[in-house]
């Protein structure tokens, strides 16, 4: 059954209200603050709280503001909160997501900079840091998995992933230059249908 989502985002012929922009800000701010490891762990939060919890975007929209987001220059994690904060509530969504994602790290890098740097070799931080490495590889897996879930949708979608990930991995292909094939190759796979489908009906 389709998610009525008019009772939690504006229309996109509309001002967005205070009370959203204050929401979207506190969101950011909550996930900005409670993200170790880099903005792909932030992508499972981001994700759960936009798009599961508060229903403001379809699964499908957030991963097609991901793949933009990835193909952009800058941090992932600003880009995916300018993305996602646009698509909520527009040009004031994009700003005040990207302050309360970035003020966090902001915030703690000033005063983690101002004292790290006498603390770093002590063993209690360094194990600290070091239990803390795994539960990030987890939380970016799990966004993984659950990305997946909707995107590949089909044995070419399996394909695509595949081969993106040789590309990658094998290869040590730029990630634009394999998102711009990948998206290519989607262009493609579309004209091939539509050909198929032509002929077919002809």
């Amino acid at each position: 059954m389709p998610v009525d989502r008019t009772a939690n985002i504006q229309d996109s012929t509309s001002a967005p209200t205070v009370r959203l922009i204050f929401q979207i800000f506190s969101v950011f701010l909550s996930i900005g603050a409670f993200t170790f490891g880099g903005g792909y762990a932030m992508v499972p939060l981001i994700q759960r709280d936009i798009v599961e919890r508060r229903k403001w975007l379809e699964r499908e929209d957030f991963i097609d503001s991901l793949a933009v987001a990835q193909s952009a220059p800058g941090p992932i994690a600003i880009n995916v909160a300018v993305m996602t904060g646009y698509k909520i509530a527009g040009v004031p969504g994009a700003i005040v997501a990207t302050a309360g994602a970035a003020l966090p790290s902001f915030v703690t890098l000033l005063v983690v900079a101002s004292f790290f740097l006498g603390i770093q070799d002590v063993p209690e931080v360094q194990a600290f840091l070091k239990g803390m490495r795994p539960a990030i590889v987890s939380l970016i897996l799990a966004s993984v998995i659950s990305i997946g879930k909707t995107a590949i949708v089909d044995r070419i979608g399996l394909v695509v992933s595949v081969l993106a990930l040789i590309g990658l991995v094998g290869l040590n292909l730029h990630p634009i230059i394999v998102i711009v094939l990948a998206g290519m190759a989607g262009l493609v796979i579309q004209a091939t249908k539509k050909q198929k489908q032509g002929s077919d009906t002809g």
